[in-house]
C-alpha cells in the first residue's frame, strides 16, 4: 500500500506546500545562477574587448630585414595583474608580452591560435582558468600576428561558488519554513 494513503491530511499538505516552495525555488535560483554568470562573463569579455582595441590602437608595426611587416613592441599599457596580453607571429613566436607574463614562453589560447578570427575561450594554464580573446592582427588586408588578451576567471568562479551556496540555504530555509507553516496552517 501507498505511503500517502497512512499520512494524515495535515501531513500530505505540509509535503505539497513544501514540494511546490521548493520547485519554485529550484526554477528561480536556476534563472538567478545563469543570469549572474553570464552578466560576469560579459563583464570580463568587454574587459577583454576593450583592453585589445586599445593595445591595437597604440600598437608599433615595423618592417623586419626580410621585408615582412612584424609587430615589435606592445604599448606601455598599465596592465592589472588580471589581464594579461601576448603578440604571436605567423610562425608562431611570440613577438611581445605584457610584463606580467615575464618567464611565460606559450600561448595563452593554442586554439585560438589556428581560428583566423577573433573568439573568445575558456583555457586552463596550470592551475589558472582564463578568459582569452584572440585577434588576427591585420595590415593592409594582410593577417602579420594574433594578439592575445586574458583575464582570470577566478572571481567569476568565486561568485558563482558564494551565489550557489546563498541559493542552497536560502531554498532549504525557506521549504523549512513552508513545512512548518503548510503543518501549522492545516
Amino acid at each position: 500500500r501507498s505511503l500517502l494513503i497512512y499520512m494524515s491530511l495535515r501531513t500530505r499538505l505540509a509535503f505539497l506546500y513544501t514540494a511546490i516552495v521548493g520547485g519554485i525555488l529550484l526554477l528561480f535560483g536556476t534563472a538567478i545562477y545563469i543570469i549572474v554568470s553570464v552578466a560576469l562573463v560579459n563583464q570580463i569579455d568587454a574587459t577583454l574587448l576593450r583592453a585589445t582595441r586599445e593595445i591595437i590602437q597604440t600598437t608599433r608595426i615595423e618592417s623586419s630585414n626580410s621585408g615582412d611587416m612584424q609587430v615589435v613592441i606592445l604599448p606601455p599599457l598599465d596592465f592589472s595583474t588580471d589581464v594579461f596580453a601576448q603578440v604571436w607571429g605567423r610562425e608562431n613566436n611570440l613577438q611581445a608580452q605584457s610584463p606580467n607574463l615575464s618567464g611565460f614562453g606559450s600561448p595563452l589560447d593554442p586554439a585560438g591560435l589556428l581560428s583566423g578570427e577573433a573568439v573568445f575561450h575558456n583555457v586552463t594554464i596550470g592551475t589558472a582558468q582564463l578568459r582569452v580573446i584572440t585577434v588576427p592582427l591585420m595590415l593592409s588586408g594582410r593577417w602579420i600576428a594574433s594578439l592575445q588578451v586574458a583575464s582570470s576567471l577566478a572571481f567569476v568562479f568565486a561568485t558563482q561558488r558564494v551565489l550557489l551556496a546563498v541559493l542552497i540555504v536560502g531554498a532549504v530555509v525557506s521549504m523549512a519554513f513552508a513545512n512548518f507553516a503548510g503543518w501549522l496552517s492545516t
